[in-house]
């Protein structure tokens, strides 16, 4: 019913299928018939003006059976997979386009705002464990280093960042050379990232 930027998440062990869209609606349904299985609107419109469109690609947590994405409603929600019954919502400072991406050893989502800040947020019950300041909005979906030490990502002012998935402190930055809004891919000792001037980076990761 509405254009989606979101793409599709799989549950695979519950075999569902969910997406959100420019409606501020996130949809689930059966991955082996196709049938709709829920859907819920979010919030109306902030007090700000903000809308509760979705744009970002939920992340299914099986584990807890959750779906969790952001929304321009200023919010990360957790739904219930089988139901669509929220589970908990955090609150953020701006507007979020950037995905979650996930920790299982940490239980922990990670994902970043237009408030210019990375938030880790518990993923049993969405309660706030660090920010991370980048000092520029962040649309870029973060991703987790397959050790589960960093987390990557990149931000407007043209920076690539690595955070502690624990603390939140900095690790390093690397500067792409434009604003950088889509999400690293991590695959080995390299990451890869594009940016607005066009280019497509490859980083060598490595440790002492």
């Amino acid at each position: 019913r509405a254009h989606p930027h979101s793409s599709v998440a799989v549950d695979t062990d519950r075999q569902m299928l969910f997406v959100g869209d420019n409606l501020g609606i996130i949809h689930g349904w059966d991955a082996t018939t196709g049938d709709k299985t829920w859907e819920v609107t979010l919030d109306p419109p902030t007090a700000e003006g903000g809308e509760s469109d979705i744009k970002s690609t939920p992340t299914v947590i099986e584990r807890h059976g959750l779906v969790v994405f952001g929304a321009w409603s200023t919010r990360v929600h957790a739904m219930d997979a089988l139901t669509g019954r929220e589970v908990w919502a955090y609150q953020a400072g701006a507007r979020i386009m950037s995905s979650a991406a996930y920790a299982p050893t940490r239980d922990v989502v990670y994902v970043g705002a237009f408030d210019k800040q990375l938030h880790a947020i518990a993923a049993a019950d969405g309660q706030g464990v660090w920010t991370f300041d980048a000092g520029s909005g962040i649309l870029s979906s973060p991703a987790v280093s397959g050790d589960e030490e960093a987390v990557v990502f990149g931000a407007y002012n043209g920076l690539l960042y690595a955070v502690d998935t624990e603390e939140g402190s900095l690790m390093w930055t690397h500067e792409i050379g434009g604003r950088v809004t889509g999400s690293p891919t991590l695959a080995g000792d390299r990451i890869y990232v594009t940016a607005h001037d066009g280019d497509l980076v490859a980083l060598r990761t490595y440790s002492e």
